[in-house]
């Protein structure tokens, strides 16, 4: 392993933490936070940037895992997975807005460090 970087943000007043693997070949990206931490969902782009996808039923985060492996992909034309689980209880639009925001945020952080 080449080395290792954690953004975190807090978010409604909890945490996501974002942690980044440089890998000798390939990234390997961790996104948990909120009321509870869990793996939703998790999406690997491969080395030609196919990818290929789990979501656990009932569990939003796939979406927020393809987008960041494609574009992370797009940055490095290297392997990139991405695991995620952001929990909040009884979350309103309002509220989803503002974590989805802020992960894009991270998002383009973690791309100038990639």
């Amino acid at each position: 392993m080449k080395e290792r970087k954690e953004f975190h943000r807090n978010v409604l007043d909890r945490e996501i933490r974002v942690t980044v693997e440089h890998l000798d070949y390939g990234n390997c990206i961790t996104i948990f936070g909120g009321e509870k931490t869990h793996i939703g969902a998790a999406v690997v782009a491969d080395e030609a940037g196919i990818l290929h996808s789990i979501g656990l039923p009932g569990h939003r985060e796939l979406e927020i895992c393809e987008e960041w492996a494609r574009d992370l992909y797009a940055v490095t034309r290297e392997p990139v997975s991405v695991t995620a689980g952001v929990h909040y209880d009884e979350i309103s639009r309002e509220n989803l807005k503002s974590v989805i925001q802020v992960l894009k945020e991270m998002k383009e952080e973690v791309k100038k460090t990639i």
